[in-house]
């Protein structure tokens, strides 16, 4: 799951064109890779015509969410 700064960040990637990396970095406190990450993401989005899922967990390409799954063995 992505921390409440990622999703900050990515927020504000999407929505705000006017803020700086240095703003975005000191108002979430996100890497600065991570907001160049988010760049490049929105970039590719936007020149795809793709539309925002509204989470950076779910829009980042190389973000995997994993889940363990419970298999009960049938009873002999």
């Amino acid at each position: 799951m992505s921390q409440p700064r990622t999703e900050t960040a990515w927020l504000l990637v999407r929505k705000s064109s006017t803020l700086s990396d240095q703003d975005i970095i000191d108002a979430t406190g996100v890497h600065p890779v991570t907001l160049t990450k988010m760049r490049q993401e929105r970039s590719r989005m936007v020149a795809g015509g793709i539309e925002s899922r509204e989470s950076w967990a779910l829009d980042n390409p190389g973000f995997v969410i994993t889940h363990s799954e419970v298999i009960e063995e049938p009873a002999e």
